[in-house]
């Protein structure tokens, strides 16, 4: 096999070696970041026992509920049997919805520019 070169101007050549870096190093930051993102989460979540976690979990949504009814709905006492399902079909259908690649890609490029600065 031969291969035959002829760069008229190195400019090009360089631009083409830099986009090819710079994307290798987004692959890998958001590799990294994937990895980093999993190992906490599953760092945090193993601290807590299976009741620890469920009430963790129960106090959070009950705060966000609260607020959301008091601030968007003026609602000031409701009843969670009632809520709690509504709440729980909303958020999975929201999470469902997010573009979790997208916000970990963004995530790398931020941190990859941080680090260039």
């Amino acid at each position: 096999m031969k291969v035959t070169l002829n760069i008229d101007s190195d400019e090009e050549l360089r631009s083409h070696i830099k986009e090819a870096i710079r994307g290798q190093v987004i692959s890998l930051a958001r590799e990294d970041a994937m990895l980093a993102i999993k190992d906490e989460f599953t760092k945090k979540v193993k601290a807590f026992s299976d009741g620890q976690f469920k009430e963790l979990f129960n106090n959070a949504m009950h705060a966000v509920v609260k607020d959301v009814l008091q601030k968007e709905h003026k609602v000031s006492s409701w009843n969670n049997e009632f809520i709690l399902p509504y709440v729980v079909n909303v958020l999975t259908t929201v999470l469902e919805r997010v573009d979790w690649d997208k916000l970990v890609n963004e995530l790398a490029v931020d941190k990859i520019k941080n680090l260039v600065k």
